[in-house]
C-alpha cells in the first residue's frame, strides 16, 4: 500500500464517486461477464469489480489517492447466496489516503490513524476502517483529466436527489393526512 506510484488501472470504464460526507472518493469500476452460471437457473451473471485505488476529492480539487479499497459484503458470511461487495449507500468501506499535504482536519478526524514515513517526508498516509457511503453513483470514465467536472456533476446529481427524495416524503405525508392512512 506504500508508495508515491500514480499508475491507475484505466482499462476500467467506469468511475464511482462515493460521497463520505467530508469529502469523496473516486474509484474506476466495471462489470465482467462471469464465463460460468454462479445461479441455480444457468444464467450468466456480471459482476461488478473495482479498482483498489483512486483518488479524494474536497472542495473543488484532487487532494490525494485512495489505496486498498476494500469493501464489506452485505449479507453475513454463512449466507448460503454469493452476493459480491458493491461500493453502496451504507456499506462500510475500508481504505487508505495518501497525499502530498496534510489532510485537512476534517478529515483527519474520520481516520483511524494517521502516520508519515521518515524516508517520505512530502507524503502523508491516514488509514480509514468502515466508513459508510451516504450517496454512490456510477459514471462512464473518460480520463483523469475530467474527474473534477464529473466529482461536480456528481454532487448536483445528488442534491437534485435529496430534493426529490423530500419532496416524495412531503407527498407521501399530505396523501396520508388526506386519506387518513
Amino acid at each position: 500500500m506504500r508508495g508515491k506510484s500514480t499508475e491507475f488501472d484505466t482499462s476500467l470504464r467506469e468511475i464511482a464517486i462515493a460521497d463520505l460526507a467530508q469529502f469523496q472518493i473516486m474509484i474506476p469500476t466495471d462489470t465482467v461477464k462471469l464465463r460460468t452460471p454462479q445461479n441455480l437457473l444457468g444464467f450468466s451473471t456480471s459482476n461488478r469489480i473495482y479498482s483498489d485505488r483512486g483518488w479524494v476529492y474536497r472542495k473543488r480539487r484532487i487532494i490525494g489517492q485512495v489505496q486498498g479499497l476494500r469493501i464489506k459484503s452485505i449479507v453475513s458470511d454463512p449466507s448460503p447466496f454469493k452476493i459480491s461487495p458493491r461500493l453502496s449507500n451504507g456499506i462500510p468501506t475500508s481504505f487508505e489516503i495518501s497525499a502530498q499535504q496534510p489532510l485537512p482536519a476534517a478529515i483527519a478526524a474520520k481516520a483511524l490513524f494517521l502516520y508519515q514515513y521518515e524516508q517520505e517526508p512530502g507524503f502523508h498516509y491516514a488509514l480509514f476502517q468502515d466508513i459508510k457511503p451516504r450517496f454512490v453513483r456510477i459514471y462512464p470514465f473518460q480520463s483523469p483529466l475530467a474527474l473534477v467536472g464529473l466529482v461536480e456533476q456528481f454532487l448536483i446529481d445528488e442534491e437534485n436527489f435529496i430534493r426529490q427524495r423530500q419532496l416524495q416524503l412531503k407527498n407521501v405525508d399530505f396523501y396520508r393526512k388526506q386519506f387518513n392512512l
